[in-house]
C-alpha cells in the first residue's frame, strides 16, 4: 500500500487502481463507522435565498436531511446458474438498470440483455441466446438500504423506548446483546410502521399510536395524554423501518487550528475521507462518526422553546447535574432530557428564560461534507469514486453552510 505523495490534497488515500470491490474491501478494513445525514435545500428558502427563521421543518437551518433508502451497484460481476437467471450479490433488489454480457472488442463488445422481471434477489433475463455458466454477466441495479426490526416491551409507564438496532449483536436467551461495541454503535429509525398494543393476555387491544409518536436515532417517544387504553404491564409490539451506519476511511487532517485549553493543546480541523462505492456523497451532508466520544462544557442561555440546541450535533448524554447562575440545580431525567440530535428537552422544574446555565455534555464529532471529487465507475475508470473534504460541523453551520448548498 503506498503513501499520499500530496498531504492534505483531494488525492486518493491510498496510492493504488482498484475497482470497486477493492476499493470498497481497503474502506471496510480501514474505516469506522459512521452515520450519514444526505442534505436538500428546505422548501421554506426565499428568493433571496435564506430561509425562514420560523420553518417547522428545518428550524431556519435552510436544510432538511434523510437516509439514503436506495444504494446502486454498477456493473457487478453477479452470480448466474447459466441459464437466464441472475442472483445479484445484494438484496432486496428494487430495480434493475442493465444487464451485460462481458465481451472483449474483437467479440463484437458487451451483449445487453432484455429485462423480464425481478423480484428480491432475483433477476430474469432473455435474448436469442442465455448465457453459458462460464460468461460473466455484469448487472446494474439498485436494492434497498433500509432494514426493518420488531421489537417487543413491556409498559411500565415510562413513554420512551428504545429499539436494539446496534451492530455486532448476538441473541442469547431472547434477549439482543451488543458484542465488541463498546461505544453503542447502532442504527438509525427511519419510519415506524406499526405499534401494536397487545394488552397482557397477548390480544391486540389497540393500534391507534402513529399519530402520538415521535422518533429520533433508536429512540421513540410516546405521547400518552389522550390515550386511555395504555395500562402498566400491557405489552408492546413496536415494528420500524432504520438505516443502518456506514464505513468511511479518513486521512491525516488538511487544515489545523490549535486550541490551548485548561493547559493543553488541542487539535483540530478538515479531514479526508473516503467512501464505499455505493454511497451517496454530495455537498452539505451531515457525518457523524459514532466511535469517537467527547466531551464538552458549556454555558448556555434559557430560551422561551421546550428545549435549548446545544452545540455540537450529535449529543450522547448530559454528564453532570445542571446548575444555573441563581445556583438552582436541575436533575438529570427528572427535568431534563437529550431528544433529536441535539435538542435539550426540560421535562421538569427549568431555568427562567433569559437565565443562564453551565452544562457538561458527551458528543460525537460530526463533519459536513464541503466538497467533492466524485468520479463514475465503469470498466474505463477504475480509480477510486468517493474522494471528498469534511469540515467540522462548528465550524460550518453558522456562516458557511449556506455557501455550499
Amino acid at each position: 500500500m503506498g503513501n499520499n505523495n500530496k498531504p492534505g490534497g483531494n488525492t486518493p488515500i491510498f496510492l493504488i487502481q482498484a475497482r470497486p470491490k477493492e476499493h470498497d474491501a481497503v474502506v471496510e478494513r480501514q474505516g469506522q463507522w459512521a452515520r450519514i445525514l444526505h442534505s436538500q435545500p428546505c422548501t421554506c428558502i426565499k428568493t433571496d435565498g435564506h430561509p425562514s427563521m420560523n420553518c417547522t421543518k428545518c428550524r431556519g437551518a435552510g436544510f432538511v436531511y434523510y437516509f439514503q433508502s436506495e444504494k446502486e451497484v454498477i456493473e457487478e460481476n453477479s452470480p448466474h446458474c447459466g441459464q437466464n437467471v441472475i442472483n445479484p450479490y445484494w438484496t432486496p433488489i428494487t430495480k434493475v438498470i442493465k444487464v451485460q454480457r462481458k465481451l472483449a472488442p474483437i467479440q463484437g463488445g458487451n451483449k445487453n440483455y432484455l429485462i423480464k422481471s425481478f423480484n428480491d434477489d432475483t433477476i430474469y433475463i432473455e435474448g436469442a441466446t442465455p448465457p453459458k455458466s462460464s460468461d460473466i454477466i455484469q448487472c446494474t441495479y439498485r436494492y434497498s438500504n433500509l432494514d426493518e426490526k420488531i421489537q417487543s416491551f413491556i409498559y411500565n409507564g415510562i413513554n420512551k423506548f428504545e429499539m436494539n438496532l446496534y451492530i455486532d449483536t448476538v441473541k442469547e436467551d431472547m434477549e439482543y446483546l451488543a458484542r465488541s461495541n463498546a461505544y453503542k454503535v447502532a442504527g438509525d429509525i427511519t419510519q415506524i410502521i406499526s405499534f401494536i398494543n397487545k394488552g397482557q393476555e397477548g390480544n391486540i387491544k389497540s393500534s391507534n399510536y402513529l399519530s402520538y409518536i415521535t422518533f429520533k436515532k433508536q429512540y421513540i417517544y410516546l405521547d400518552t395524554t389522550d390515550i386511555i387504553d395504555l395500562d402498566t404491564n400491557d405489552i408492546l409490539e413496536i415494528k420500524v423501518q432504520y438505516s443502518k451506519p456506514e464505513l468511511v476511511a479518513t486521512t491525516q487532517l488538511t487544515t489545523k487550528r490549535m486550541y490551548e485549553k485548561w493547559g493543553s493543546n488541542i487539535e483540530t480541523g478538515d479531514v479526508d475521507a473516503i467512501f464505499q462505492s455505493n454511497v451517496d456523497i454530495k455537498n452539505g451532508d451531515i457525518i457523524t462518526f459514532l466511535i469517537s466520544n467527547q466531551s464538552k462544557s458549556w454555558l448556555m442561555t434559557r430560551t422561551r422553546k421546550d428545549y435549548d440546541e446545544l452545540p455540537e450535533y450529535d449529543v450522547i448524554e448530559i454528564l453532570e447535574n445542571i446548575i444555573d447562575e441563581d445556583n438552582n440545580k436541575y436533575i438529570k431525567d427528572t427535568d431534563f432530557e437529550i431528544r433529536n440530535y441535539n435538542d435539550l428537552y426540560w421535562i421538569g422544574n427549568k431555568p427562567s428564560d433569559g437565565k443562564k446555565y453551565s452544562i457538561v455534555f458527551s458528543y460525537k464529532l460530526t463533519y459536513i461534507v464541503f466538497n467533492e471529487n466524485i468520479k463514475t465507475i465503469t470498466n474505463e475508470n477504475q480509480r477510486f469514486p468517493k474522494n471528498v473534504l469534511l469540515r467540522l460541523y462548528t465550524r460550518v453551520k453558522n456562516k458557511e453552510m449556506e455557501l455550499i448548498s
